[in-house]
């Protein structure tokens, strides 16, 4: 009877370790849907009361949407590791993009912390289907490498035309 009673407690303390886990898990997954959600709101109030056209509101709106998916639900705090753990990480995540160009595999094998620098210094950005990436015979403002998605390629004559 002592075992059963004991068996029973044992069972029951189990059972709530693992609600009181998947609740936090849930209220984690609530937090960062919710985060979401309040840029979208704070997003749309911005265009009302800027008496935005409705048809100008969704399709900003569609595309915040697009980039909110894109976006990581988590960020770094660089401030918990170190500055060459930073960089390290860096060029974990964006070497193998940049190594495909053979300039900067050639930087990469011969001068590796320039690379590391190349690859810090690297911004990425989300771009909607009609906006333009490159424009031809225009002035650069720096260097960008498309790794994800599709584009076509037009001319500045192009540029004026579409809508």
């Amino acid at each position: 009877r002592l075992y059963c009673i004991v068996i029973v407690a044992s069972v029951v303390i189990v059972i709530g370790g693992c609600l009181s886990k998947i609740t936090g898990t849930l209220a984690e997954i609530r937090t960062i849907n919710s985060e979401g959600s309040r840029k979208c709101r704070e997003v749309r109030q911005y265009l009302q009361a800027q008496n935005i056209s409705m048809e100008l509101t969704q399709r900003i709106m569609r595309f915040v949407e697009y980039k909110l998916e894109r976006q990581s639900s988590v960020s770094l705090d660089q401030s918990l590791i170190s500055p060459s753990l930073y960089i390290e990480l860096h060029v974990s995540q964006r070497g193998g993009i940049l190594a495909q160009l053979p300039i900067l595999q050639l930087t990469r094998d011969l001068f590796s912390e320039v690379f590391a620098e190349i690859c810090r210094a690297l911004n990425k950005e989300v771009f909607g289907k009609t906006e333009f990436v490159f424009v031809a015979d225009s002035l650069a403002q720096g260097m960008s490498i498309t790794s994800v998605g599709t584009f076509r390629i037009a001319n500045g004559a192009d540029q004026e035309n579409d809508p």
